[in-house]
């Protein structure tokens, strides 16, 4: 470990004498950019206005790079941060069944079979917390509040430094002085080591008068090392619950600041929120024993299968990458998701840690308890197209385009506005996913989407078949631009019947994203009409098995090209000139709803032939087929003859 220290801080001596004191390197830091090119652990003693946003902005960036871990020690005075180097020890024992997890986000009572205190929002009083503060202890938690105190349901946790005059203090924050909250000081916390987990930043430099009001620099007093966030964040307490695992389990400190940040990162934040105050190498000895169960990791061409037998709380698995750098880079990047490929209906979280400079990556998989079940996690590689709320939400764009496609019905108008609003629940679902493998809630919900959408095309296929067959691009009225279509279209497409060459129509609305070809053949009179948008055209494609004059067989073929699966219904209805010819005919297929695959193939057996009768019929018939694909609907026909006689 460097002892590291800035060129013009009042600490240097202290630093320097620290360091040959224990036979440890120092280095002196010039500039911050300086620091980015360290590539041992470091520890940063120092005065608390030094520790800016640049700096740790700077240690972050070697942190990342090279791997290598840090932290700082500072404090209120001079005698803080002696004590601190004076007491510097690298293991330290705590009893973690003085452990408590302060949890006040959460509103509900959590079941757990951990060796700890576990608070939620109605335990989090003054009166709970005040019983504990005494002891020597280890506290996770995850709190609103600012710098200046935390919150608790009847009081505040208090920022208050007692070394400056309250007057003084009053006269910068006067509302100090009327402050009829029960309060608990922060100062007086006897805590080994803590998690702070809240907006409450420990930078004083980034505050006036920081030094005399800031609740984690009074924690800090008492407490060996303190992790807590510098920057506004949004806390889960699956973060509380994994550092209390990863200390529990023997990782140091400076580690275990590069989990948590590099954790938060992967689970959306844009930044690495926290700063570890204490010496990086230090580790608590506890139930230092990691679980010894089967695991199987298997690194696919698509992603990175994990089996696990069971879990016991908590376990950690090592999958070397460095073979496989494509896959680590995507990783790195956040270009994946993480899901289990088994239903899950217990609380179990996961975080992906890479480590840059190996190319390595740690996955970490607990819970409030023990999971007596296999469980099977996928980190798919994949693209990103693939996601469910990106599927849920383009279904739903076309959803609102039908409207303008002449299906108006209020039936159809109100089931697509209920499968919006219930389509929403999913989003809390979706977010969660981010941190938690539990998805028997969301599989639910999509299984209703599923059948909200099975009840959708049956409404639109009874508006479709009561009605005279029809070409969408002439439904958009007013709504849209219609025109030749571009040369190119006419230059690349051909009838699929007979080869002839097609006049083509091109509407297109870019405000609403809307955009269709039409083709007609005029030799033959079938065509197409279809959305599209830049990508292959594709249509049902109709093939002729078997005419016998009264009769025609077909085959309708579909293809999904889509990276994943799609939702699908085919209607089939008939065009004739007179709409009572059509009691002559019998229709084999109306519709069929299905699922695709991707890349898969759907091929569906429909005929039309003539009823028995005496009448004499010799007429021209046309088949239409509509294919909802994720309700996008592609259009196509058949002209043909039937006749008796």
């Amino acid at each position: 470990m460097i002892v590291t220290f800035l060129m013009d801080d009042v600490y240097e001596k202290v630093a320097k004498k620290f360091a040959a004191r224990k036979g440890f390197k120092y280095l002196r830091i010039k500039h911050e950019e300086e620091v980015s090119e360290i590539e041992e652990d470091f520890v940063f003693v120092l005065s608390p206005e030094k520790i800016t946003e640049k700096l740790l902005d700077k240690c972050y960036k070697a942190s990342c790079e090279r791997n290598v871990f840090f932290g700082f020690i500072t404090g209120l005075n001079d005698e803080i941060i002696n004590r601190k180097l004076d007491n510097f020890e690298i293991e330290s024992t705590l009893n973690f069944e003085k452990a408590m997890l302060i949890l006040r986000k959460e509103n509900k009572s959590i079941e757990h079979e951990l060796n700890a205190y576990v608070l939620t929002r109605r335990d989090c009083t003054v009166d709970n917390i005040a019983s504990f503060i005494s002891e020597k202890l280890l506290l996770s938690v995850v709190m609103d509040g600012n710098r200046r105190h935390l919150h608790l349901n009847d009081g505040k946790i208090c920022g208050i430094n007692s070394a400056v005059d309250i007057n003084e203090i009053y006269k910068y924050f006067p509302e100090c002085e009327n402050c009829e909250y029960k309060r608990i000081e922060a100062e007086k916390f006897n805590i080994e080591c803590m998690f702070m987990n809240s907006c409450s930043s420990t930078l004083i430099s980034t505050s006036e008068k920081g030094r005399y009001i800031n609740v984690g620099m009074n924690i800090l007093k008492n407490a060996k090392a303190l992790i807590s966030a510098y920057r506004p964040k949004e806390g889960y307490i699956s973060e509380a619950l994994l550092y209390y695992f990863l200390v529990n389990k023997g990782y140091k400190m400076g580690e275990i600041l590069y989990i948590l940040n590099m954790n938060s990162y992967h689970h959306g934040s844009d930044y690495f929120p926290f700063v570890l105050f204490g010496f990086p190498n230090t580790k608590i000895l506890a139930d230092n024993e990691k679980p010894n169960f089967d695991t199987k990791v298997t690194v696919e061409h698509k992603g990175i299968n994990i089996d696990i037998s069971e879990l016991d709380y908590f376990i950690e698995v090592n999958i070397d990458l460095s073979k496989e750098p494509d896959k680590f880079e995507k990783i790195l990047n956040r270009k994946y998701r993480v899901f289990a490929e088994n239903v899950i209906c217990d609380d179990i979280y996961y975080s992906i840690i890479p480590y840059k400079a190996r190319k390595f990556l740690k996955v970490f998989v607990y819970s409030w308890k023990k999971i007596n079940k296999e469980l099977r996690i996928k980190i798919d590689l994949e693209d990103e197209s693939k996601n469910d709320l990106v599927i849920i939400s383009n279904k739903y764009k076309s959803m609102q385009k039908l409207e303008m496609l002449g299906f108006r019905h209020q039936k159809i108008i109100g089931k697509i506005r209920n499968y919006s609003m219930y389509a929403i629940t999913i989003i809390e679902s979706m977010d969660e996913s981010f941190r938690n493998l539990k998805n028997s809630d969301f599989l639910k919900k999509l299984e209703k989407l599923k059948q909200m959408e099975k009840d959708l095309y049956t409404s639109l296929k009874d508006m479709l078949l009561s009605q005279n067959p029809r070409f969408f691009v002439e439904e958009y009225r007013n709504n849209v631009v219609t025109r030749c279509a571009d040369s190119r279209f006419h230059e690349e497409h051909q009838c699929p019947f007979c080869g002839n060459p097609l006049s083509m129509k091109e509407s297109y609305n870019g405000l609403l994203d809307i955009k269709r070809l039409s083709a007609f053949c005029s030799n033959c009179h079938n065509v197409f009409d279809v959305p599209f948008y830049g990508e292959k055209i594709k249509y049902p494609l109709i093939e002729i098995k078997n005419y016998r004059g009264d009769s025609i067989e077909f085959f309708i073929h579909v293809k999904n090209l889509n990276p994943y699966i799609t939702n699908n219904c085919i209607c089939f209805n008939v065009w004739c000139e007179n709409r009572s010819e059509f009691e002559n005919l019998i229709l084999t297929k109306e519709f069929e709803i299905f699922e695709l695959n991707p890349n898969s193939n759907k091929s569906i057996e429909v005929s039309v032939c003539l009823k028995d009768t005496t009448k004499k019929v010799n007429q021209t018939y046309c088949l239409y087929v509509y294919w909802f694909e994720n309700f996008d609907i592609f259009v196509s026909t058949y002209t043909f003859k039937l006749k008796n006689i």
